[in-house]
């Protein structure tokens, strides 16, 4: 999820953002208190929509409080506390982890192995928690991985892999009333993010001779918009089903202008390198 699921926050009123905020430091508190001060640096706002969403639906007790930390020692910050932001903070390192781990098989870097290596600790207390999420997670990376060294032309099945996995992660509680319309926004969102992700890596991937799923259907210069845009679609759609009852207009902010800043921005650049 990383670096996509994010508020357009120019578009938030100011409650809206410092409910953002404070969500993404009672997660960045809740890292901390449960995974220790290392933990923090997988921080993101993109589990933020996670927190968020789960809040909507099953209201949690929340505390509220305020404090100071290492980034803003000058101010108080005000951040909540919740069994979801617990939850969220488990699921925030498991895939931090795994990416790290991805990090450092395709780009060698010294210094991903090391994070997750440290992070690793923590693994086995997350497995105990949430041994269903966490088994999703393994076995289908294990799959989109054996599927990208197959050098597969089907776009569909490497998405469809990553959507599975989200939809676990979506999923709080087996079995209850929500589980089945969160695992399918779940999927259906992951299949998006796969396909912008892909999408967005596609001239670099294909200038330095890496796997991408798409340089097939889109590397002659073809524009895959209108496919992301019904990807998302489908997810909006199993977001319009939910039952939620706070938050909306910042899941709206979004899903609907917030997951495409890192498109826009790619496509800037394409339009500045094609003059």
């Amino acid at each position: 999820m990383f670096g996509y699921v994010v508020a357009n926050v120019d578009a938030l009123s100011q409650e809206e953002k410092l409910r953002y905020r404070g969500m993404y430091c009672g997660l960045c508190w809740t890292l901390k208190e449960r995974h220790g001060e290392f933990s923090r640096i997988t921080l993101n706002y993109d589990m933020v929509f996670l927190a968020l969403l789960l809040s909507s639906i099953y209201e949690p007790a929340e505390e509220y409080s305020s404090r100071r930390c290492m980034i803003h020692p000058l101010e108080n910050n005000k951040y909540y506390k919740s069994a979801i932001l617990d939850y969220v903070a488990d699921m925030n390192l498991l895939l931090a982890y795994y990416n790290l781990e991805d990090d450092w098989i395709d780009e060698k870097k010294v210094s991903r192995l090391a994070a997750s290596r440290i992070l690793s600790m923590e693994l086995d207390q997350i497995r105990s928690r949430w041994p269903r999420q966490c088994k999703a997670v393994e076995y289908y990376l294990d799959k989109l991985s054996e599927l990208e060294k197959s050098g597969t032309d089907d776009p569909d099945g490497l998405a469809e892999c990553f959507g599975r996995l989200l939809g676990e992660i979506f999923v709080w509680k087996d079995n209850d009333d929500h589980s089945l319309f969160l695992r399918d926004f779940g999927h259906d969102l992951g299949e998006f993010i796969y396909s912008l992700d892909a999408c967005c890596d596609l001239r670099e991937d294909m200038k330095k001779g890496r796997f991408n799923a798409f340089s097939g259907l889109y590397g002659d210069g073809g524009d895959p918009e209108p496919m992301l845009t019904m990807l998302i679609s489908r997810a909006t759609k199993d977001f319009e089903i939910l039952d939620l009852k706070k938050d909306i207009g910042i899941m709206k902010n979004i899903l609907y202008s917030g997951v495409w800043a890192r498109w826009r921005i790619e496509q800037q650049k394409r339009e500045k390198n094609n003059g």
